[in-house]
C-alpha cells in the first residue's frame, strides 16, 4: 500500500484543511493499493492570530464589512487582503484583517526563522505511516519547501516520490534562502524523485529543472482561474490528478 501525506501550504489550519483534504480525496478516487493521509502541521507549528494581536496597540477583531462585494469577500475568506479591500477599510479594519489572516505571512517567516519543527512534524508523519509501504509527499507551497528541506536535511528511504505544486523552493534557493541548501549547492545523493507542478496563472508557483537540473521533472496545468483562487485550485483540477496517478504507476508505485 502506497500512502500519499498531504503537507498542506502557509495560513492553513484543521477546517480549511478538512476541506482540501476531502477535495483531493475526491479528485484521487478509489484507487486500489493508495491512501491519503494527512499531515496538518498548522495547527501546531504555526502562528495564531493572538501572537500578532498581542503587539498591535489598541487592537480590537473588526468584522467583514457588509459592503464587500462577491469579489472581495471571496478574497477575504480566501486569507487574501489586497487592493480591492481597501476602501472598506479604515486603519482599525485594516489592523483587524491583517492580522485574522496573519497566518499566511506569518507562517513564512516563521519558517525561515525557526522552521524545524514543521519538517520534525513532516517527518513524524512519514515515520509513523511508513509501515503501510511506500511514502509519497503531496506538498503544497509552503508545504513544498519545507519537504525539499526535510529531504535534503535527512535520508528518508521510506519516502519514494516527492510531489511538489504550487510550491517555491527553486525561489527560495535562488534567493538563497532556501534553510537546508546555500544556492550553487547541489541536492545530495539520497534526494528522492522529484516532480513539481505548477500552473502561470498561480503567481506562487514557480518551475524548478532549470534550477535543479536533471533532479526534477516540470508539469504544467491551467487551472483557468485567476490569483489568489488560482493558488488552491490545484485540487479541483483533473490534469493535476491525472499527473499524479501516472507518475505513481510509472515507479510502480500503485499495482
Amino acid at each position: 500500500m502506497t500512502t500519499a501525506l498531504f503537507v498542506h501550504g502557509t495560513g492553513i489550519r484543521a477546517k480549511r484543511y478538512q476541506l482540501y483534504f476531502e477535495a483531493i480525496q475526491k479528485g484521487l478516487g478509489d484507487v486500489p493499493g493508495l491512501s491519503l493521509e494527512k499531515c496538518l502541521w498548522g495547527d501546531s507549528e504555526g502562528t495564531t492570530p493572538a501572537d500578532v494581536a498581542a503587539v498591535i496597540p489598541d487592537y480590537e477583531a473588526a468584522p467583514q464589512p457588509q459592503s464587500a462585494n462577491r469579489i472581495e469577500r471571496a478574497l477575504a475568506s480566501n486569507g487574501f487582503v489586497g487592493p480591492l479591500l481597501a476602501k472598506n477599510y479604515t486603519r482599525d479594519r485594516w489592523r483587524a484583517a491583517l492580522n485574522e489572516n496573519s497566518g499566511f505571512t506569518g507562517d513564512v517567516l516563521l519558517y525561515a526563522a525557526r522552521g524545524g519543527g514543521v519538517r520534525r512534524y513532516i517527518q513524524n508523519r512519514v515515520e509513523e505511516v511508513a509501515s503501510a509501504g511506500p511514502v509519497v509527499l503531496l506538498a503544497h507551497s509552503l508545504g513544498g519547501v519545507a519537504s525539499v528541506d526535510l529531504m535534503v536535511e535527512q535520508a528518508l528511504p521510506q519516502v519514494k516520490l516527492l510531489i511538489t505544486f504550487g510550491a517555491q523552493p527553486s525561489y527560495f534557493y535562488n534567493i538563497n534562502a532556501l534553510p537546508s541548501l546555500a544556492k550553487g549547492e547541489v541536492l545530495p545523493e539520497h534526494f528522492p524523485d522529484w516532480i513539481n507542478i505548477y500552473n502561470p496563472r498561480d503567481y506562487l508557483s514557480y518551475v524548478c529543472e532549470k534550477v535543479f537540473p536533471g533532479r526534477v521533472k516540470d508539469f504544467e496545468v491551467t487551472n483557468r482561474i485567476p490569483f489568489p483562487f488560482s493558488h488552491h485550485g490545484y485540487w479541483y483540477n483533473p490534469d493535476f490528478f491525472q499527473i499524479i496517478l501516472d507518475n505513481l504507476k510509472t515507479r510502480q508505485l500503485l499495482p
